[in-house]
């Protein structure tokens, strides 16, 4: 999706899509205070400058946060900046080539708005497994829509709304690193049963595996510590019991991928270890082997060697069965050589 989306939400229930972003504003605008909430989806294109100096006019966006947006390559975490919370996920799907690629998402958190920018979203048809905005944002908009009747009995444009549509979007963001790992356990499981079976792979496989395992550590490694900040601001915020479980629910789930990627990485150490040791045994067996018959072909080339330097006065020269002895003398030390290795 690479052009911006604006759903305004009314407490009523009704919601309205528009491209236009003034449009969104003057619909927002039209509103009551406590009955308004919009969600602006902005790819970052070459416009999304000029939309989020729009956005941060209109809602007090703190200048360093929208910075960040544009600028994107952030890592993953959860900033406040006044009455607007900034918070970085870092999307991942897992292509049809077998790699990891990573998304961005920046997202600013407010009474009565939530605004995302997409950074490095992959092509949708190369995206095997994982997270992809266009495989989301329309179901999330229109399942939010259904869902907003348990608000119109509180203030619809408090924080409280916003936070149950962000918790929307991270829980489908952590919940898509599930089939990832899945993928990537399969893949190591496969490796460590080739390897345990005495068949070596090749780096090149190690490393493909080790590559794809690193760029999804980025994505994960920083989330347990955004989680605390959202879930201590969340705290201080009051917000209701329901919506502080939903947040340890997703606690949790990160938890899971964080331990899940810490057996992969124990699991992809061993594969590399194991297939290092196996490789060198069978340079190893193949180095005794040509040492083997380095030893075994000496027999004959110093006899030959010998009997070939043609000196006058040798004594075998002249003998009858000089020829077939010295055949039979480097049959018999080859053959002892042989039995001896």
């Amino acid at each position: 999706m690479l052009e911006a989306t604006y759903a305004v939400y009314r407490a009523t229930g009704e919601s309205k899509i528009v491209s236009d972003l003034t449009e969104a504003l003057r619909i927002w605008n039209r509103e009551p205070q406590d009955s308004r909430l919009l969600w602006a989806d902005i790819p970052a294109t070459g416009s999304a400058a000029s939309l989020l100096s729009q956005l941060a006019e209109a809602f007090g966006l703190h200048r360093l946060a929208v910075e960040d947006a544009e600028e994107g390559h952030q890592r993953t975490k959860f900033e406040r900046y006044g009455d607007s919370n900034f918070m970085v996920l870092r999307p991942a799907s897992s292509l049809r080539d077998g790699s990891v690629a990573l998304s961005e998402l920046e997202i600013f958190a407010g009474s009565g708005y939530l605004i995302t920018v997409r950074h490095v979203d992959p092509p949708e048809e190369g995206v095997a497994h994982g997270w992809h905005s266009d495989h989301v944002s329309d179901s999330m908009r229109s399942e939010f829509a259904d869902s907003l009747t348990r608000f119109r009995a509180q203030d619809f444009g408090s924080l409280s709304a916003t936070y149950a549509l962000l918790h929307r979007v991270l829980d489908s963001v952590v919940d898509s690193y599930g089939p990832i790992l899945d993928v990537l356990e399969d893949a190591a499981d496969d490796q460590e049963d080739r390897i345990f079976s005495g068949a070596p792979i090749s780096s090149q496989e190690i490393y493909t595996l080790s590559r794809s395992v690193l760029e999804l550590d980025k994505a994960i490694k920083s989330l347990p510590t955004a989680m605390q900040g959202l879930t201590e601001y969340s705290h201080r915020a009051n917000f209701s019991d329901d919506m502080l479980q939903n947040l340890r629910d997703v606690t949790d789930h990160v938890q899971i991928h964080v331990d899940r990627l810490e057996r992969l990485r124990s699991i992809i150490h061993e594969i590399f270890s194991a297939n290092s040791t196996l490789i060198a045994e069978r340079q190893g067996d193949q180095t005794k082997k040509i040492s083997a018959w380095a030893g075994i072909l000496f027999i004959p080339s110093l006899i030959a060697g010998l009997y070939g330097m043609n000196f006058t006065h040798m004594p075998e020269l002249h003998w009858l069965l000089g020829y077939p002895f010295a055949i039979l003398l480097m049959l018999l030390g080859s053959l002892l050589m042989y039995a001896i290795f």
